[in-house]
């Protein structure tokens, strides 16, 4: 028995190298598109009501130059200026609709993978409890002593455990960056709200705008931050339902089964049943 083949056979390097990969880079497209049409997105919102004015005020422009009327000269000279405006006008709160377009984008990846990761748990915790019975059953076969075993038995628990016990305090340090992150994110939305509030962002795209590429960037390490859990988490997992298979597996004894005192020896049936009379087996014969 070869306490290394099953670690290293199934150990972190092995759960993870059969980890589906985190999708990193499908995230990152999220939030690099994102932050591309951000020039365009608070843009055009009032086009429609410019479209409107212009239309109306071109009207009473010319209506008026042509019956000579100055009210309506007026209202169209007016209403021009009115047009551009609403034309040129911006809508910063649509720059937090294309952010949440993108966290929505990045926690449905972020559960497709953890959906992945529960099905790789559930394989290699399987694989690897199998893999420790086929040891011990191979150690049967061969002769070993049922105190090698255990000890065999104990030194692979013994393995798990540890490996659970780092990748639960590597969990522990994701989680706490999944805490600053989302903080941070917080802060970076405060920020964009009291942005989104002030006068000049209807006229002014510079600081709605930036503060809108800081929301997305935090969103974009948030996933990232997440999908490195989700992955630490399966980690942490495997390992733990590993160990409480192992808990549960029956122990190995050299006792062979036994069979009751009254089934260990029977007597066939017909012993002890008496014979006929004679005159009854002449009568059964004629």
């Amino acid at each position: 028995m070869n306490t290394n083949l099953i670690t290293d056979r199934f150990g972190t390097s092995a759960f993870r190298a059969e980890l589906p990969s985190a999708p990193h880079n499908t995230t990152a497209q999220f939030t690099r598109r994102a932050a591309g049409l951000l020039r365009f997105g608070d843009r055009w919102r009032y086009a429609p009501r410019s479209a409107i004015i212009a239309i109306i005020a071109t009207s009473c422009l010319l209506a008026g130059v042509l019956s000579n009327n100055a009210i309506l000269v007026l209202i169209g000279c007016l209403g021009l200026p009115f047009a551009l405006y609403y034309l040129l006008r911006l809508s910063p709160l649509q720059l937090e609709q294309r952010a949440a377009q993108v966290e929505s984008d990045c926690d449905r990846t972020v559960t497709q993978f953890e959906n992945a990761c529960r099905v790789a748990v559930a394989s290699f915790a399987s694989t690897a409890f199998m893999g420790v019975q086929r040891e011990c059953q191979s150690a049967v076969a061969n002769g070993f002593s049922l105190a090698a075993i255990a000890d065999f038995k104990k030194d692979v628990k013994e393995a798990f455990v540890l490996s659970e016990s780092n990748a639960s305090k590597e969990l522990a340090a994701r989680q706490q960056n999944v805490t600053i992150c989302r903080e941070q994110l917080q802060r970076k939305r405060n920020v964009f709200a009291a942005v989104c509030q002030q006068r000049k962002s209807a006229l002014v795209a510079g600081p709605a705008r930036r503060v809108a590429r800081e929301v997305i960037e935090s969103l974009a390490s948030l996933s990232e931050a997440r999908l490195n859990e989700v992955a630490m988490k399966a980690e942490a997992q495997a390992f733990h339902e590993i160990v409480e298979r192992m808990e549960e597996a029956p122990q190995v004894t050299d006792q062979a089964p036994t069979l009751p005192a009254e089934a260990a020896y029977q007597l066939p049936v017909w012993l002890g049943t008496p014979m006929p009379s004679s005159p009854l087996k002449k009568a059964v014969f004629l």
